[in-house]
């Protein structure tokens, strides 16, 4: 081996250091506030027809993996941990109870 395999070895990976550690926590914060700000102002009967299919579609399709996630978990035989079956029991009680609200 030479001296510089021995030297690399030795040395652990550093990551870089971030400038801005603040920067996802304020674009989460940004994000919800703009949720906050907009809640409730905008009703299914201002759309177009074409927003209302893919508004539609979308419902649609994260309901579908929402609950193709938490069935997989809810009956999967593997040693899951307590918490995950709770995480899928409860999104898949949400799902199901936004679309009887519906």
């Amino acid at each position: 081996m030479t001296e510089q395999d021995n030297n690399a070895r030795q040395e652990p990976l550093s990551r870089p250091e971030s400038k801005t550690p603040d920067e996802p926590k304020k674009m989460y914060a940004l994000g919800i506030g703009v949720l906050a700000a907009t809640a409730g102002t905008l009703k299914l009967s201002d759309m177009p027809a074409v927003q209302l299919a893919v508004h539609l579609g979308m419902e649609v399709t994260v309901s579908i993996l929402g609950l193709l996630a938490s069935l997989y978990v809810i009956l999967s035989k593997r040693g899951l941990p307590a918490g995950a079956k709770h995480w899928a029991y409860g999104t898949a009680g949400l799902i199901v109870g936004f679309w009887l609200k519906t």
